[in-house]
């Protein structure tokens, strides 16, 4: 009878104990927010638009991010990322002796920008930290200015990076706004 009951609460103990792992193999799962990986490619819409009542303009077009290098620089990792921007320019104006006057042209445009990950984890961003693991599959960041006219919004998913991007600046004057959206991805592995 001992023996029964000894295998008895050995298996609830092995049962236990695996609940136990299961939970905490859950808890200690990390989200990578942000794969940067050499090769890594992000594909965005992209909108900007800018104007002061009497004359603006917008671009409208792809835009690629593809992470080109990775380096080690004062215990951080610095990617470096080339910017691909391929759409359209259109100049306008308002003026009252010609309602609307444009013009448009193609462009093509290649930029850089680097974003450093701290030994922390943390990534510099353009203008925010972020973890860039993370328990949770997402995280939205919000930035608002000293005034109601300024205001960022930065959307990150797991294993896609970041999947929307709204800057809005201005209420009566010169204003701004861009969007990014992303289209796709295509992550190395």
């Amino acid at each position: 009878m001992d023996k029964g009951r000894n295998v008895w609460l050995l298996v609830g103990a092995v049962l236990i104990l695996s609940i136990v792992s299961v939970k905490c193999r859950k808890e200690d799962l990390k989200y990578d927010l942000f794969p940067l990986k050499v090769g890594n490619e992000y594909y965005y819409h992209h909108k900007y638009s800018y104007d002061d009542f009497v004359v603006g303009y917008d671009s409208i077009g792809i835009e690629k991010w593809t992470v080109i290098s990775d380096s080690k620089k004062n215990n951080n990792i610095e990617y470096l990322i080339e910017k691909k921007f391929s759409g359209i320019y259109i100049n306008w104006s308002s003026l009252q002796s010609d309602r609307h006057r444009d013009t448009t042209f193609n462009i093509d445009k290649t930029s850089h920008f680097i974003v450093t990950e701290k030994l922390s984890g943390e990534l510099l961003f353009w203008d925010i930290t972020i973890a860039r693991y993370s328990a949770k599959e997402d995280t939205t960041i919000h930035t608002e200015g000293y005034s109601m006219d300024y205001n960022k919004s930065y959307h990150f998913e797991a294993d896609l990076g970041l999947t929307n991007y709204y800057n809005n600046w201005g209420l009566m004057s010169h204003r701004i706004r861009e969007t990014l959206i992303q289209d796709s991805v295509k992550i190395s592995r």
